[in-house]
């Protein structure tokens, strides 16, 4: 099974942080960016987002990918083979 999370990774030299969904299944972690970013408001002290806006629209996000990897069968696939799907 595959879980996914948005998150953020290095700051930007503009002090903004892009957001990406990072899809974890055993070991293996891949990162697929979205179009968002936010600032530090938009970050807890563990740079978990807690921009309200940005944390809807990447579950959204989220629970499409979901529906697309639940119609077929992704347990031998690697990260890379699920986010390139």
């Amino acid at each position: 099974m595959v879980n996914l999370k948005a998150t953020v990774r290095v700051k930007t030299k503009i002090g903004l942080y892009p957001v990406y969904i990072r899809f974890t299944k055993g070991n293996q972690v891949s990162y697929v960016k979205t179009s968002w970013v936010v600032n530090e408001q938009g970050l807890d002290k563990k740079k978990n987002i807690t921009d309200s806006f940005v944390f809807h629209q990447t579950s959204i996000l989220m629970d499409s990918y979901y529906k697309q990897l639940n119609q077929i069968d992704t347990s031998k696939w690697t990260t890379t083979e699920i986010v390139k799907y």
